[in-house]
């Protein structure tokens, strides 16, 4: 099995097509394609799809520097070194994690369309408001 410091290095090097010289940033434009390539990807589902442009808005705020629209630059350590605070994981540690927990425990109700995915807490909050008692949704948070 790649390792997930490997994979994080597929990902990222495959933002810049091309270049013979090992990116020191991109743009959140292209990561969010690679990171939603790698969704897929690693499900080891083809049936799965890619993350919806919503969702992938919902890591676009987990990056440090994020400005809505998309119009920023990522740093390799921003995307793999520096840890989301408060925690003590990166972005892609905490994303490789969410692809491994679907894959593993949660691929039917995902492809389904039971499990809400990356969803801020405002959008879950809304998405449940007004439904009959009991209703819950499930979605992927940056916690431990």
């Amino acid at each position: 099995m790649t390792s997930p410091s490997s994979l994080a290095r597929v990902c990222w090097i495959s933002g810049s097509p091309g270049s013979d010289s090992f990116p020191g940033s991109l743009a959140w434009q292209q990561l969010a394609k690679n990171l939603a390539l790698m969704w897929r990807c690693l499900s080891e589902d083809a049936l799965m799809d890619r993350l919806p442009e919503a969702q992938l808005e919902v890591l676009a705020r987990k990056c440090p520097g994020y400005r809505p629209g998309g119009g920023f630059q990522v740093t390799w350590g921003q995307f793999q070194g520096v840890a989301l605070a408060p925690h003590a994981f990166s972005l892609w540690e905490w994303f490789h994690a969410a692809i491994g927990l679907v894959r593993a425990h949660l691929l039917g109700p995902w492809k389904r369309g039971l499990i809400a995915g990356f969803l801020g807490r405002q959008e879950a909050e809304q998405l449940v408001g007004g439904q009959p008692q009991g209703t819950f949704l499930l979605r992927s948070i940056a916690s431990k």
